[in-house]
């Protein structure tokens, strides 16, 4: 049984690789933030005694705005590449995992790229061994690949385990949710079907109104990175939820959104165990409790998961054509082709008679 520990969610100032729209590539920047995350992992395991490090997404690339797939595919990195075999360094001199998300490139998938949750873990034979986790982001609209439009070819190469990865660690079972993905029910409770205890969300969420905001502001829109849309998704799988946002960019070109919501760690009764009190780098540690958790979920009427018959709702999501797997295998051009994909999916669903348009 896991004994209680520390997880922090690191909320991390970055340079951007690019500044803003029509600015060349900084790969420079890539070292400089590694160099930032790596830092941040030995502090956390020096004044915490962290033993699991929660980055943001972007967490070595940052982000700017109105880029292009060919911006993103050059910046992104390779899982695994010199980046993790850098963290799987620290991860092993501090005994720290390290959780976070970036911009990934597969060689064998040219034209495109992924958002990309990883672990890397203070054990294994070799730096690339000690990788336990790639998620690549299912949901959220961008012109990022998701493995669903890919289905075929990407369940080909990395085999159906790779959507919703869960590793058995001795911090207990933990997955990954990347931002937005988290507004979806079915992301948590797929990884909560298969065992997750924890689950670590990296996001990079700027306050909009209609997409961030803090819960104790009820009079903006529910949006999908609201701390109350993390907080249902513990409850509700009884679940931690550890969530990374980032902190100031370095010199961007300021568009991309400067005030943000506190990165927060919850317990599995939709607690908030731990929240940032400023919107500038600082660590975020929280005391997790697994033994206390499994205890929990043994009662019947606290255990949603055990309850759940899933039969029941099988059909009703076989019946509707929702959005088709495999519906873009070759890469998009660009984000509208993806918007115009998801438009065509709800003009079919209204022609189904279900749904009125």
């Amino acid at each position: 049984m896991p004994a209680p520990y520390v997880a922090v969610a690191c909320q991390i100032s970055m340079r951007p690789v690019y500044q803003g729209v029509d600015t060349p590539f900084r790969p420079e920047c890539i070292a400089e933030n590694l160099e930032r995350v790596c830092a941040l992992v030995e502090r956390a395991a020096t004044e915490h005694q962290a033993k699991l490090a929660v980055f943001p997404e972007f967490c070595v690339q940052g982000y700017a705005l109105h880029r292009s797939i060919a911006d993103w595919e050059r910046a992104g990195v390779l899982l695994p590449g010199p980046e993790t075999r850098a963290m799987a360094k620290v991860a092993r001199a501090t005994g720290v995992h390290i959780a976070g998300a970036v911009y990934e490139k597969i060689p064998d998938f040219p034209g495109r790229y992924f958002m990309s949750g990883f672990v890397v873990a203070p054990d294994g034979a070799s730096p690339d061994d000690q990788l336990k986790l790639i998620y690549r982001k299912v949901y959220a609209l961008t012109h990022k690949t998701r493995p669903g439009d890919m289905y075929e070819q990407y369940v080909a190469k990395f085999g159906r385990a790779a959507l919703f990865p869960v590793i058995d660690t001795p911090l207990g079972k933990i997955g990954c949710a990347v931002a937005a993905d988290i507004a979806w029910p079915e992301v948590p409770r797929a990884l909560a079907m298969r065992g997750a205890e924890l689950i670590f969300n990296p996001t990079a969420a700027a306050r909009t109104p209609g997409y961030a905001s803090a819960s104790e502001e009820p009079d903006q829109p529910v949006g999908s990175a609201m701390p109350m849309v993390r907080r249902v998704r513990a409850w509700e799988n009884v679940m931690y939820l550890a969530m990374a946002n980032i902190g100031p960019f370095i010199d961007d070109d300021g568009k991309a959104g400067s005030s943000r919501i506190p990165s927060e760690v919850i317990d599995y009764q939709g607690r908030v165990i731990a929240r940032a009190d400023t919107e500038g780098e600082t660590l975020v540690p929280a005391v997790i409790d697994i033994d206390a958790l499994r205890k929990y979920r043994a009662q019947p009427k606290a255990n949603f998961l055990a309850q759940l018959q899933p039969r029941l709702h099988a059909q009703d999501y076989d019946a509707l054509r929702l959005c088709a797997l495999n519906g873009m295998p070759m890469p998009h051009a660009d984000e509208k082709e993806a918007d115009d994909f998801i438009a065509a999916t709800w003009q079919r669903m209204v022609a189904s008679g279900v749904f009125h348009g």
